[in-house]
């Protein structure tokens, strides 16, 4: 399994198209790189920290995002893996 410290910059954020959910689109194969399926991670967005994971969803890796961050103007996303 890989560990690091590595800082990644994503995307801006996704509103999903059916559901009233904020995320981000993960371009990494999760499951390949970590050894898991579902991966804790801490992330910034605007400056705020909090801890959030990646998870498989619709063939895709994804990150859910709290919904203030999906009312405000939000700069890329930076997370820490």
């Amino acid at each position: 399994m890989a560990k690091t410290s590595e800082k990644q910059t994503f995307a801006a954020l996704e509103k999903h198209e059916t559901m009233n959910a904020t995320g981000i689109t993960i371009p990494l194969d999760v499951e390949n790189l970590f050894g898991a399926k579902r991966v804790l991670v801490k992330v910034s967005i605007n400056g705020t920290n909090y801890r959030g994971s990646f998870v498989r969803m619709g063939g895709k890796y994804m990150m859910g995002v709290p919904k203030i961050f999906a009312k405000q103007p939000v700069s890329r996303p930076v997370i820490t893996l």
